[in-house]
């Protein structure tokens, strides 16, 4: 005859991810006065220009009220004090929008670096006229991969007509995590010990 069996939480614990830092990471930074407004001013990022958009342009900004502007072919990139080591896994963020009035995206990639060395990029999905889209890009290093002991690097990037396209970025996130966690010895013995209380109920 089976039993209530009590809920125990077990959680085997590895090496959290941690954040790396990106200096201005939502392009808030050089206040731009008026919407519509725009500004080569944007600490931390070399190329690009900073855009804070009207409610017409772009109804909704995904963090605070400025957003990194790439019309045409242009670039942007930020060369992290971080280095690439080998047996963690990258994990980049980053919110890909378009306007909503006339100047629409184009082609757009989202790469991280290591020197020279362009580890991954992604170009899709494409975000809707006048909206932003959440895009993920994962790397997993390893004692082989180019570019180790070299600093890290995100490119952001738009190729299309100059007078007629441009990508919207906003909102740049990266961390770290192990790539084959393993287990600490205090959550291996939380494991074995749910399975016990598990066992000695099911066999009573």
């Amino acid at each position: 005859m089976l039993r209530h069996i009590p809920l125990l939480a077990v959680t085997a614990l590895g090496i959290s991810a941690a954040p790396i830092t990106v200096t201005n990471f939502s392009f808030e930074l050089g206040a731009i006065g008026s919407p519509g407004g725009f500004s080569g001013t944007h600490p931390g990022w070399t190329g690009g220009v900073v855009f804070r958009p009207t409610v017409i342009q772009v109804p909704a900004v995904p963090l605070g009220i400025q957003v990194m502007y790439l019309a045409g072919d242009s670039n942007t990139v930020q060369t992290l004090t971080d280095t690439l080591a080998s047996g963690l896994l990258y994990t980049l963020q980053v919110e890909v929008g378009s306007r909503a009035d006339s100047i629409f995206i184009n082609n757009y990639a989202v790469s991280l670096e290591a020197g020279a060395n362009v580890l991954a990029s992604v170009t899709s999905p494409t975000p809707a006229n006048g909206a932003f889209t959440s895009i993920t890009l994962q790397y997993s290093s390893t004692a082989a991969s180019p570019g180790l002991g070299q600093a890290l690097a995100i490119r952001l990037s738009h190729t299309g007509p100059v007078n007629s396209s441009a990508a919207l970025f906003d909102n740049v996130r990266l961390d770290a995590s192990a790539s084959n966690p393993v287990p600490e010895p205090s959550s291996l013995a939380l494991l074995g010990l749910g399975l016990a209380v598990i066992a000695r109920y099911k066999y009573r």
